[in-house]
């Protein structure tokens, strides 16, 4: 399947930050292979410290952290609450692809009112983990407008984690 265009695309990126710092610092600046190689580096030993750790403090930045919650799966009625529990794609198109045998995904997305199956998370007890950015330790000038999305890559790393070691993090 061919993935769209990303919902968050940042309006500043990676190089907008060495063209910020090639213009301030005139002497000696790093060429930009170097400067993405030392950032990626950087930014992966923080993933690591993270889901090795549980949190990290970065002065001035604020503090990051996994944390585990229980959503509520049920209502009043007993009937489960779909909007407090994430998809789980993979199942729920295999189940489309076998109710709807020998049609494309362009007609299997037309159809209305399909069944949707949704992760229980019972290898984790029923929680889910997110990685949170508290904002309220953070200096940075208009971090209300800021929004901290971890990469599709390090949220694969904590599933995996949480998977394969059955590792814990804070509730």
């Amino acid at each position: 399947m061919i993935r769209g265009e990303g919902k968050n695309n940042a309006g500043v990126k990676k190089v907008n930050f060495w063209l910020h710092y090639r213009r301030t610092v005139k002497e000696n600046t790093v060429a930009r292979k170097t400067y993405d190689k030392v950032v990626k580096e950087l930014f992966e030993e923080f993933s690591e410290i993270i889901l090795d750790a549980g949190a990290i403090k970065l002065v001035g930045l604020g503090d990051f952290s996994i944390k585990g919650y229980k959503p509520k799966r049920l209502d009043k009625n007993g009937n489960i609450k779909k909007k407090t529990l994430r998809i789980d794609w993979d199942r729920t198109w295999k189940l489309w692809n076998d109710k709807y045998p020998g049609k494309t995904i362009e007609e299997i997305k037309k159809i209305k009112n399909k069944p949707l199956l949704h992760h229980l998370n019972m290898h984790s007890d029923g929680y889910v983990y997110e990685v949170l950015w508290e904002k309220i330790t953070s200096n940075v000038k208009g971090k209300s407008y800021y929004k901290f999305i971890p990469t599709r890559r390090n949220k694969r790393k904590l599933a995996k984690r949480i998977l394969k070691n059955k590792q814990k993090y804070y509730e």
